[in-house]
């Protein structure tokens, strides 16, 4: 239900991801409303995250790198929306990201990306 209905917004550009290195047969897509500031993601992913592991997703822009938002991963759900991104012009936009990021912290780790897309 949550794609059918995002679907009747206008303007909607395709994301495609494709995964990096070890996660190399995880893949996704992701509809965007820039007006609107939301979207709806889908993907699969090789292997598990483990329990103390989420996903952020990024877009990377001319100028810098902006969250748009994190998901609990969950094997049996299918669609995932994400709400409240930025006012983002398109001309901007360089790459996407899904990183893996552990939920407490105790020292500063890299992000592990697990895909990358564009728009098309």
């Amino acid at each position: 239900m949550i794609l059918a209905e995002f679907m009747k917004n206008q303007n909607l550009r395709l994301v495609e991801f494709a995964g990096v290195d070890s996660n190399a047969n995880s893949k996704g897509k992701m509809f965007i409303s820039l007006e609107k500031g939301e979207a709806v993601l889908s993907f699969s992913i090789n292997g598990e995250l483990s329990s103390d592991e989420y996903l952020k997703i990024w877009v990377l822009t001319k100028r810098s790198e902006i969250y748009l938002g994190q998901v609990d991963f969950n094997p049996v759900k299918y669609f995932y929306k994400i709400e409240k991104i930025p006012a983002i012009s398109e001309n901007e936009i360089k790459l996407f990201s899904i990183t893996i990021e552990k939920r407490r912290v105790v020292e500063f780790l890299p992000k592990r990306i697990l895909m990358t897309g564009k728009v098309r």
